[in-house]
């Protein structure tokens, strides 16, 4: 099946076209089937990082979620931080994560 917004380049987006396509799809033909996204991309790229972040955050404050409380005071604890406190952990999260990783190793 052809759809105006498939990728060739992109390999890394597959469960967030998989999420869009289960949220979009109606039962109409490829022809008539609008998922929202554009061609292949700068745009699409800006569109699927927008979708990513709406899915996880509906699956981190879902109701279901055990950790829901924990991550909501995560939440305010970083809303309460100063901006360049933010930067800084931004700038250096893949650096503390692959620490983490190799810990568990």
């Amino acid at each position: 099946m052809e759809m105006p917004w498939q990728t060739l380049e992109n390999k890394f987006d597959c469960g967030v076209f998989v999420m869009r396509h289960m949220e979009t799809f109606k039962g109409t033909t490829a022809k008539d089937w609008q998922c929202g996204l554009t061609h292949e991309s700068e745009k699409q790229q800006h569109e699927l990082n927008d979708l990513r972040r709406k899915y996880v955050t509906k699956m981190l404050l879902h109701d279901i979620n055990t950790s829901k409380e924990f991550i909501i005071s995560e939440l305010k604890d970083c809303l309460k931080m100063d901006d360049d406190v933010k930067r800084h952990l931004h700038g250096t999260a893949r650096q503390r994560i692959l620490q983490r990783l190799v810990k568990v190793d």
